[in-house]
């Protein structure tokens, strides 16, 4: 007897999309598909502008977006504001609820695999060999509706690894992401989403080759690895004609890991449309590109160099980003080449991650006069010359402290972050205390080595050294009497403190600090401990 041929149930089940379970009470098909069709649609829902959503993912925010009328001393680096703000994509999330609907039953998953809002969603795994034809069948089970295409492998569990030994598997996935891509090529203008999540940078498809037309309703684009080859070799940009460019007029959230930002970079249409356009995310990890000094003369073509001064010049020719994340990037630098402030960017709150402390140092000194919002430094080392300009600063998983006191008499911003340091100690607050002028909120998480003893002089210190007659009142700006509090800064914040920072010295007058929040400590407070702490603190928690 022939196998019996597996219905489009099974294949979804087999995919891995679906999970078989058990019947229930039947009710009429054309019911369940009228409420499962109203309840249960892929939607796609534009984000408010609330003061947390502004703040995200730090404790401060703007209004509008910040073009800093610098003073002289700043302007004499060679930088002064040339364009109006760009106007801001809106942000979205989107929902796969008929995925979940179609576990609930069997008889809830007939109906699901009959409802075109379920095939829009795409899954490819990268891991497994793909059928064309199956490909083709669910894009026209989607007809005519926008589509999210995800392109990934099935065993993921979340780790990253920093190997690439496995030769074989390298090779084996990138023949079959060459392949997927060519069948997905088509399909982009029609894309609201478009993610590759794989675990070899070389597996990555290149937007010059790939991208082609008009996609209306991208808001998502994210090509995205895990390990990090390191054998970055540009393709020759081809010429492409105007009709066929890849234009993203509602482009949000782009994610550009291994060479894949080099490559846009060398797309003119590109980044044209970068320049005017205000992005909510852009992260950039895990590229390695030879020194630009290193190329061959000889070669009228060769795309392979980059170093930090062409990644700071292209980050400030976007329009304005509102989250920027720069992680594991091994890109050549000359300190002292080039002079401060060369590379103005636009850019609300900055991640940088895994960088030693000469590359942030450097990166710090050619976008001199930078104004951020909130500034996020993990696994690395924190130095005087490293400290960057922002209102709110996070501090995670430090490895060098380096000379904090000094450091912190360059932190002009009104919260500081210490996360996850497990080096942090007692002195290390009293520096806080004496340096950081503006400071008003303090949160340590995870931090084991400091004492309750030494929180009391730190804000006993506070106090002798606070201005009695403070200009602005406790917790004025404050939006929320939550832990995690939300602030409004406006021009005259970001003035006072692009002036402090540029000359090095800010105010006489230190402000006091009004709140304080401890988590993750191992010792317990007592009753008139926390009494003690509350009656000096317009805020305080011990978890």
């Amino acid at each position: 007897m022939p196998p019996k041929k597996k219905s489009t149930a099974d294949k979804a089940v087999q995919s891995g999309d679906l999970k078989p379970l058990s019947k229930v009470e039947s009710v009429p098909n054309e019911v369940l598909a009228r409420i499962l069709g109203g309840l249960y649609p892929h939607t796609m829902v534009v984000e408010k502008q609330t003061p947390q959503k502004k703040a995200s993912p730090g404790g401060v925010y703007r209004d509008e977006p910040c073009v800093q009328d610098m003073n002289d001393q700043v302007i004499s680096f060679g930088w002064q504001p040339e364009r109006e703000s760009p106007e801001r994509s809106e942000v979205v999330s989107f929902t796969y609820h008929l995925h979940v609907a179609s576990a609930v039953c069997q008889q809830w998953r007939d109906v699901i695999l009959h409802l075109p809002e379920y095939w829009s969603r795409v899954i490819v795994f990268v891991d497994r060999d793909v059928k064309p034809a199956d490909i083709k069948e669910r894009i026209d089970r989607a007809r005519d509706l926008p589509l999210d295409i995800l392109v990934t492998r099935s065993p993921y569990g979340g780790a990253h690894y920093d190997n690439n030994d496995n030769e074989a598997e390298i090779k084996q996935e990138k023949t079959r992401a060459k392949k997927i891509m060519k069948l997905l090529r088509p399909l982009i203008p029609r894309c609201r989403s478009f993610v590759f999540d794989v675990e070899y940078s070389s597996s990555l498809p290149f937007i010059s080759q790939s991208f082609r037309g008009t996609a209306p309703r991208l808001r998502v684009l994210k090509l995205q690895c895990r390990v990090d080859t390191k054998d970055a070799v540009l393709p020759r940009v081809p010429k492409i004609k105007r009709k066929d460019e890849f234009i993203f007029p509602r482009l949000s959230t782009v994610v550009l890991d291994g060479a894949t930002f080099m490559d846009a970079c060398n797309i003119p249409s590109f980044m044209r449309q970068l320049k005017d356009m205000y992005l909510d995310t852009l992260s950039i990890s895990r590229l390695t590109a030879p020194n630009p000094d290193d190329e061959d003369e000889d070669d009228e073509y060769d795309p392979a160099g980059f170093d930090i001064y062409n990644l700071a010049d292209h980050l400030a020719n976007i329009g304005y980003t509102r989250h920027l994340t720069l992680a594991y990037i091994d890109v050549a630098y000359d300190p002292g080449t080039e002079e401060g402030g060369e590379h103005q960017w636009r850019v609300d709150n900055l991640t940088i991650k895994g960088q030693d402390e000469p590359w942030v140092e450097e990166l710090n000194c050619i976008t001199f006069g930078s104004s951020l919002c909130y500034y996020h430094l993990i696994n690395s080392s924190i130095y005087y010359e490293s400290m960057m300009m922002a209102h709110h600063l996070r501090l995670e998983g430090i490895i060098d402290f380096g000379n904090f006191g000094r450091t912190m008499e360059r932190h002009f911003g009104n919260r500081l972050d210490i996360v996850k340091c497990n080096r942090f100690m007692d002195y290390h607050l009293d520096a806080i205390a004496n340096g950081c002028r503006f400071l008003r909120r303090l949160y340590l998480v995870d931090c084991p080595n400091i004492t309750i003893g030494g929180l009391k002089l730190m804000l006993a210190d506070r106090e002798a050294l606070a201005s009695k007659n403070d200009e602005r009142p406790k917790g004025c700006h404050d939006t929320s009497d939550d832990v995690e509090s939300i602030v409004e800064v406006d021009e005259e914040d970001d003035t006072q403190m692009t002036l402090s920072y540029a000359s090095r010295l800010g105010r006489k007058t230190f402000t006091p600090i009004h709140r304080l929040h401890v988590k993750g400590h191992q010792l317990k407070l007592t009753t008139a401990e926390h009494q003690w702490f509350s009656d000096r603190l317009e805020f305080f928690s011990w978890d």
